[in-house]
């Protein structure tokens, strides 16, 4: 009889802008975390550089600093405490997000999507979009789970009062 070979935990990375749609991934990543263990969950806040010339690197390290402790607050708030692994960079979004994936060995990214369209999507750009086409893993893009009839009605919540993942748990 063989031993038990030991498994690599699954390792997911879920980016958050603490817009609801980051939520949605949050409570995504877990859910599929809890269905596959071992499983290691990196959730990851990347802080736009500042354009201006009258901006310190002092502040973008203060932003960095602000950010760290709301990624922590927002793990708090769900209870995900030792669950889930916090990460902040600054830089761009997008490519952040795919090189930190890759240091991580990730083998999914969950990433909400804002659903913009049209002019907006084309002068704003999509962070989900440039994860999707530049990752070396699968990515999984979390939507909030709507049935028909709820499109448009704000109230479909979860029970704690965020919005539904989009596996339920």
């Amino acid at each position: 009889m063989m031993p038990e070979k030991e498994s690599k935990p699954l390792v997911l990375l879920v980016a958050i802008d603490f817009e609801s749609e980051s939520t949605v991934a949050l409570d995504t990543a877990v859910a599929l975390a809890r269905r596959a263990p071992p499983a290691v969950v990196h959730a990851i806040h990347v802080v736009e550089p500042l354009l201006s010339t009258t901006v310190t690197p002092l502040a973008s390290v203060d932003f960095q600093r602000q950010a760290r402790a709301q990624l922590e607050l927002l793990i708090s708030r769900q209870h995900l405490e030792g669950v889930v692994i916090p990460h902040v960079h600054i830089g761009t979004p997008g490519g952040i997000i795919v090189r930190i994936s890759e240091s991580l060995r990730a083998d999914i990214i969950v990433i909400g999507t804002h659903g913009r369209k049209g002019l907006d999507r084309l002068l704003v750009g999509s962070v989900a979009e440039l994860v999707v086409r530049e990752a070396l893993c699968s990515v999984l893009v979390a939507r909030e789970r709507r049935p028909e009839s709820d499109v448009g009605n704000e109230s479909n919540t979860s029970a704690s009062g965020s919005a539904k993942p989009a596996i339920p748990e």
